[in-house]
């Protein structure tokens, strides 16, 4: 079953991912916007920015004619990637290069 998760398409968004639906062929106008609200089995409900025919209020989710349930496949992610820390590195603080030191040597030569 895990392995089955990982395989599915869904699981590269994240609720609040904004996404563009790259799909000529369907009922979503091409390249259109939107944010993710749900994911479901292979699938992403996404309110997109503008209104369109064919859309729903995905079960009162959102406004009439502004959502969609759509194949995670033919998403295209606009939201910036994620950037995680595994784990902090503490460095140690940096030397100021002291020049009295080289100062001194001089005056003890003469």
């Amino acid at each position: 079953a895990a392995a089955a998760a990982a395989a599915d398409p869904a699981n590269a968004f994240c609720l609040g991912d904004r996404v563009a639906h790259m799909a000529a062929a369907e009922a979503v106008p091409f390249a259109s916007r939107g944010t993710v609200i749900a994911l479901r089995g292979g699938y992403v409900d996404v309110v997109f920015d503008r209104r369109f025919m064919g859309a729903t209020a995905l079960q009162g989710r959102c406004s009439n004619l502004r959502g969609m349930s759509c194949k995670a496949e033919v998403l295209h992610h606009t939201t910036p990637p994620r950037r995680t820390i595994t784990r902090a590195v503490v460095l140690p603080p940096v030397q100021q290069p002291t020049y009295h030191h080289h100062h001194q040597q001089q005056q003890q030569q003469q």
